[in-house]
């Protein structure tokens, strides 16, 4: 799960301003948020981007942390 939701609303932003920012519709970060979509990589870092637009230093694992338990598999 991503925390989206838990930044975005304790630096007082709302979805139409991420959206704005991010170059998408604020139901769409309503989906993210609520775990109905995933974003690809390149949305997680467009995200990222736009919460330091907007004034936040996030680290891509700050908004979209690591799953916990999953080990990775070398191939």
């Amino acid at each position: 799960m991503n925390k989206i939701k838990e930044l975005r609303s304790d630096l007082g932003i709302t979805r139409k301003r991420l959206a704005e920012h991010v170059g998408c519709t604020p139901s769409a970060i309503g989906h993210y948020e609520n775990g109905r979509r995933t974003p690809d990589i390149t949305v997680c870092r467009t995200i990222v981007s736009a919460f330091g637009e907007l004034g936040a230093e996030f680290t891509l694992d700050d908004i979209f942390p690591p799953l916990k338990g999953k080990k990775r598999h070398a191939s």
